[in-house]
């Protein structure tokens, strides 16, 4: 494979690559009238929504996970603050080569740095909600240790992973085929309930919960409620890591081979 493409990225590029972070986040968020409190009014608004409709609507106070009963608004707490970092980095890095197209036609440009550059961006305000959540479970009494931050830096590192290997995929895509945008925002909403997000899988009869936990989603939602909830390690799911770390790979290499193909027609396609 190509060196100039490969994703171990040079010191040259690293330094690029903070910069640019910075200066997407900047222009996504500073610009507007209330700044970066827009990042955090999608996440507080579905969260309140979502309590709303099944606390107070439905009456589901807890979700049985092993052998306890973790409140509701604890449980969803925990499953949405991954996946409002991983939706905001599939829609955004999808589109992130039209979205800097005058630089592409310009200059050389490691072009397969723009879709990382989207998910580290989302990443700022992913830590900036996990803080919170920090928060707000010390306020409910669960207790955090140094197990915790351990277990969720290996679930940080899984995520950044698979989102890298998809957005590769998808952003050059979207080069040839710009509805793909516009489609990745609705798969994001599908994969919201297939994942699933607000519903427990215990819910389905066994043979079907095998089904969901293919997804490699699901394997990260859980890994966050496992981790902050109950202080489960990943490697006490062997089957289930390894299965999702022979997938990540997969897709980031295919990732790295469907871009570095597409990335010569770039200048012309866009």
């Amino acid at each position: 494979m190509n060196s100039k493409f490969h994703l171990s990225i040079s010191r040259h590029n690293l330094e690029f690559l903070c910069d640019f972070v910075l200066s997407d986040f900047n222009k996504k968020y500073l610009g507007s009238l209330l700044g970066v409190a827009w990042a955090f009014a999608y996440p507080m608004v579905t969260l309140l929504v979502l309590i709303m409709v099944f606390q107070l609507g439905f009456k589901v106070s807890s979700i049985p996970m092993g052998n306890e009963n973790i409140p509701f608004v604890l449980w969803l707490t925990c499953g949405l603050a991954p996946w409002f970092f991983i939706s905001d980095s599939l829609i955004s890095a999808t589109a992130s080569i039209h979205e800097y197209a005058f630089i592409i036609k310009k200059v050389p440009f490691p072009a397969h740095l723009l879709p990382i550059v989207k998910i580290f961006s989302a990443l700022i305000i992913h830590l900036s909600i996990l803080a919170l959540t920090f928060l707000f479970l010390l306020i409910m009494k669960v207790p955090l240790s140094l197990f915790t931050f351990f277990q969720l830096a290996y679930y940080l590192l899984a995520t950044t992973m698979l989102l890298a290997g998809i957005s590769l995929i998808l952003s050059s895509i979207a080069v040839l085929a710009r509805d793909l945008i516009y489609m990745v925002a609705i798969l994001v909403q599908f994969f919201f309930w297939f994942t699933p997000i607000f519903w427990n899988l215990e819910q389905l009869p066994q043979q079907y919960q095998l089904f969901f936990k293919l997804n490699p989603l699901y394997y990260i939602v859980s890994g966050y409620r496992d981790t902050l909830l109950q202080g489960v390690a990943f490697w006490e799911k062997p089957e289930f890591t390894l299965y999702f770390w022979i997938i990540t790979f997969v897709i980031l290499f295919f990732g790295q081979w469907c871009f570095k193909r597409m990335r010569p027609q770039f200048a012309d396609l866009l």
